[in-house]
């Protein structure tokens, strides 16, 4: 099952290692950011679910923490149905999840193309708003109101 994730990987030019039939690990390059979000897309022994984790570290400075756990609060709201979290200490790590249902004849590596594509626009953005609050000292409002606001509205429009 997990060939057609490595097709499309293969596709785009990213990293990736095979875990298991159902499982495939990725590094997939910001293209906002000169990094690399840790992925892996993982998939139901039918075919019909799909899903990502998608991982980036962010260190969280202690004085923020209160600020950077309200902008993930308001960040939540443009990412639904879709997750985002920041796992806590001791290595802070930005979590975005997603989970897909296909039709199993249809066009997978388009549907898993689309979502990946999405959710790197969402996890840039986050981080982006989280930089600006955790070493810019912006009020999580502040953040917000900063970043792209065209791009806030394509994301709550989803």
């Amino acid at each position: 099952m997990i060939e057609k994730a490595v097709g499309l990987a293969e596709t785009r030019g990213w990293d990736f290692d095979i875990i298991s039939p159902l499982q495939l690990a990725l590094a997939i390059p910001s293209p906002r950011w000169r990094f690399y979000y840790t992925s892996d897309i993982y998939c139901s022994t039918d075919g019909a679910a799909w899903g990502f984790v998608m991982l980036k570290e962010f260190e969280v400075m202690s004085s923020r923490e209160p600020e950077v756990s309200l902008a993930i609060q308001r960040l939540q709201q443009f990412c639904a149905p879709d997750e985002i979290d920041i796992l806590p200490a001791p290595q802070y790590l930005i979590r975005y999840t997603r989970d897909i249902d296909v039709d199993i004849n249809g066009k997978l590596k388009t549907q898993l193309s689309r979502a990946i594509d999405e959710a790197i626009a969402q996890i840039d953005m986050a981080w982006t708003v989280l930089m600006l609050v955790n070493w810019g000292d912006k009020s999580a409002g502040e953040a917000l109101a900063s970043a792209n606001a065209s791009e806030l509205r394509g994301l709550s429009e989803k």
